[in-house]
């Protein structure tokens, strides 16, 4: 994974380390733009705390709007730090990108909701540059990349995608080649669906050669440039953040990957830049405190499916397979909850019976299932987090409501099983219970003071 590792290289991947800073810096500022309302106080969505937070001590690790405004502060000046990072890079500014790190950390004591996969890419990439040379600084990025898309293709290798989102995305890929939906039965879609992953997964392979870098970075357009398609205006319509990293991942493939034009240096240029850690050993002596941070970003997700890493830290992206909490309301107390989330009912559960896809709640006579889903992307522009933990918490909010505590109802779902496709359910009626249950996680799933205001 390194640009030759020779002398005459060396240029080049200095340079290629500086336009890569940039570039994170700039895509930082504008996702932080495009979900600007998930990383300020704010009073429209329920917030979770990220650490545990049980009935008996409910004041524990709550968070100020000051603190929340400081710590959207050191994003943005982390993300500044990366751009300026080639002109900056030495003393104590080189550390100014690691404001993002900390920054992010301190948003998460607020609201976990925070914990976007590209944030977390982000923090990660931001240590890299404030501690690690160039030389070191590429070779641990392209190991993250390397990473991400092995985890994300593993994701994706079981029943849940085959039958859902990958059957969504291979009818929104015939729509735009021209065929009927009825073209592809649902058997078939979900066998083509492995194409996804499996394509993934070469990619990793074709990247991690260096012969076939050249390929592999041309398949990475190719394939950003197809989920772009797929997920944007005109097909599944995923918000503009989605289709922004996905364009960055396009734009990172060219940085990390492209094969470098060799130039010829003299023996001051190669001293200047350390380039004379030919030695692994140092490599990693050097940075041990970094190189750990990101040996535990990549092997964090085998312990995903044990349900002791949260599903989006373990790269699990458009895997749906994730745990969560499916929310129902008795219909006569819909009155009651915040008004942009009534807007966001259907009519027709409003007003009529809608079957649910568990009999146990189906069988609730009178009652409506609630898009929170929906509801987070209005509110503040982001999916919402895929965690049963974080849902739950979510649900909590809204039964602290007047008129709410034992009008809700929550089916808490397992992550599926990789093979079968099933999850274990267990039923929460009422805030004792959900309190309860809340008791059970090791991560915060009680909702801040304030989330009870929510309009």
């Amino acid at each position: 994974m390194s640009d030759s590792d020779t002398g005459n290289s060396t240029i080049d991947g200095m340079t290629r380390w500086s336009i890569y800073n940039r570039f994170c810096g700039i895509a930082s500022l504008c996702l932080l733009g495009l979900t600007w309302r998930l990383w300020i106080p704010q009073n429209v969505f329920p917030q979770i705390p990220l650490f545990a937070r049980t009935t008996l001590h409910p004041e524990a690790i709550e968070v100020s709007a000051p603190w929340q405004w400081f710590a959207a502060g050191l994003l943005v000046v982390g993300s500044i730090g990366m751009i300026l990072y080639p002109h900056w890079g030495h003393g104590v500014w080189r550390f100014l990108p690691l404001l993002y790190s900390c920054g992010w950390f301190f948003s998460l004591l607020a609201d976990q909701h925070r914990l976007q996969p590209w944030a977390y890419h982000f923090s990660a990439l931001a240590l890299l540059v404030a501690r690690m040379s160039p030389r070191d600084g590429l070779l641990a990025a392209r190991g993250l990349v390397l990473g991400i898309y092995f985890w994300s293709a593993l994701s994706k290798l079981d029943v849940q995608f085959m039958y859902t989102v990958g059957t969504q995305f291979v009818h929104t890929c015939g729509r735009f080649l021209g065929f009927d939906e009825t073209a592809f039965s649902p058997p078939l879609a979900a066998k083509l669906a492995l194409l996804f992953p499996l394509g993934e997964g070469l990619v990793v392979l074709l990247l991690a050669i260096e012969r076939t870098r050249l390929l592999g970075s041309v398949a990475v357009i190719a394939m950003h440039s197809i989920l772009i398609v797929l997920l944007g205006h005109g097909g599944l319509d995923h918000q503009r953040a989605v289709l922004v990293w996905n364009l960055f991942f396009i734009g990172q493939g060219v940085i990390l990957f492209w094969p470098p034009h060799p130039r010829q240096v003299g023996p001051r240029h190669l001293q200047s830049v350390g380039v004379g850690l030919m030695n692994p050993k140092l490599i990693v002596q050097r940075n041990l405190f970094t190189w750990g941070i990101v040996a535990i970003m990549m092997t964090a997700p085998l312990f995903e499916r044990l349900g002791f890493v949260d599903h989006w830290l373990a790269w699990a992206l458009y895997a749906p397979h994730s745990s969560r909490a499916t929310l129902s309301i008795d219909r006569v107390a819909i009155t009651n909850l915040p008004q942009l989330l009534q807007e966001l009912i259907p009519a027709e559960q409003e007003h009529g019976e809608l079957p649910h896809d568990n009999p146990r709640l189906s069988a609730a006579i009178g009652s409506v299932r609630l898009p929170i889903e929906a509801w987070s992307l209005r509110a503040l522009g982001v999916p919402i987090y895929p965690q049963a933990r974080f849902q739950l918490g979510v649900a909590i909010a809204l039964a602290k409501r007047p008129g709410l505590e034992r009008s809700l109802e929550v089916d808490l779902r397992s992550a599926a099983n990789r093979f079968t496709g099933s999850r274990s359910h267990t039923l929460l009626r009422g805030l004792p219970t959900m309190q309860m249950e809340a008791d059970r996680f090791y991560l915060g799933a009680l909702p801040s003071r304030s989330a009870t205001a929510i309009e």
